[in-house]
């Protein structure tokens, strides 16, 4: 299918948008220091979710965005982004429409408050995480088991976070439709940042949410998203509950010219993806248990590939 949006005046001058490449594995440091969250966490994170962090991290780095920013998480939902930026130092203002609260873990070793000063709705994929949530429960035993093998490793995180002298970022979580930001001001962020949910969104709501988050983005800020892209028209992944997306309609939604280069051979980078050992190796365990995933029943066979969105948002974008 094609979107039907109407042309429109770019928000922002785009930089970027990208097919996340396997290279992005290269950076064996912010890796291993993801890794080392996501065990002392105990946190588990979508399939090609490695890609887009350290695409986002790289993106913001570039942009000169530097610790001590403030950086709004639009679907962050109990993701490990907020917390690999608060570490970083980054400022996080944790955004999501699924009902907040602070996990136990995590708020034991970052400075995290809850602000839900935002009203939340209903919404159909934040029921479907809740039945993926209810389906895996074989796993509970088994995710008790390997949560208690770490609570020592996660105290000694703790302590090191906590203790270490370098400055960390703080974590306020608050619940808001991304399409419907609120009470939070025009310019109140230096960057937005996103991993893989804009495509679980209505897409009657994609162009106003774009909009919202380029609006509390302030002028020079940029926005670092990730979401999945299509080979030629844009589909359903009905068991992820996703858009994926073709380039014309990314560039539709996020107002890309044509003057932007493409993301290139899309059937090269899908075979190199499918020969790849390093993130099949590290599938959440709950894939294995449900066909409700991005990854159906743990079988790697990617049927879509994770891609960027870099804009920068000018000072005429404001005016």
């Amino acid at each position: 299918m094609r979107l039907d949006y109407e042309s429109r005046a770019a928000a922002g001058v785009v930089k970027r948008i990208e097919l996340l490449s396997l290279h992005l594995l290269e950076e064996r440091a912010l890796l291993e220091r993801l890794n080392a969250l996501l065990a002392a966490l105990g946190l588990e994170i979508g399939w090609h979710y490695p890609l887009d962090m350290v695409w986002i991290v790289k993106r913001l780095q570039e942009a000169g965005v530097s610790p001590g920013a403030t950086v709004l998480d639009a679907g962050a939902g109990g993701g490990a982004l907020q917390f690999l930026l608060a570490e970083m130092g980054y400022n996080v203002l944790s955004v999501d429409l699924a009902p907040r609260r602070l996990p136990r873990r995590a708020r034991l070793a970052f400075s995290m408050r809850l602000e839900e000063h935002i009203a939340g709705s209903d919404d159909p994929y934040v029921a479907h995480l809740a039945a993926v949530a209810t389906r895996s429960w074989p796993l509970s035993f088994d995710h008790l088991w390997r949560r208690a093998r770490t609570v020592i490793p996660f105290a000694i995180y703790a302590a090191k976070t906590r203790f270490s002298g370098r400055a960390r970022g703080t974590i306020t979580y608050c619940r808001a439709d991304l399409a419907d930001l609120g009470r939070i001001p025009t310019g109140h962020v230096d960057a937005v940042v996103s991993v893989s949910a804009v495509e679980h969104m209505p897409l009657a709501n994609m162009r106003r949410a774009v909009d919202e988050l380029m609006r509390v983005t302030r002028d020079g800020g940029c926005m670092c998203v990730t979401t999945s892209a299509a080979p030629a028209e844009t589909w359903f992944h009905e068991p992820s509950q996703g858009w994926c997306f073709s380039e014309a309609d990314l560039r539709q939604i996020f107002a890309v010219g044509s003057d932007a280069p493409g993301w290139g051979d899309f059937a090269a980078q899908l075979g190199a993806m499918r020969a790849n050992a390093y993130l099949p190796a590290r599938l959440p365990r709950y894939y294995h248990t449900t066909g409700a995933c991005g990854m159906p029943w743990g079988r790697w066979d990617p049927k879509y590939l994770p891609v960027g969105v870099f804009v920068r948002k000018s000072a005429a974008a404001s005016r």
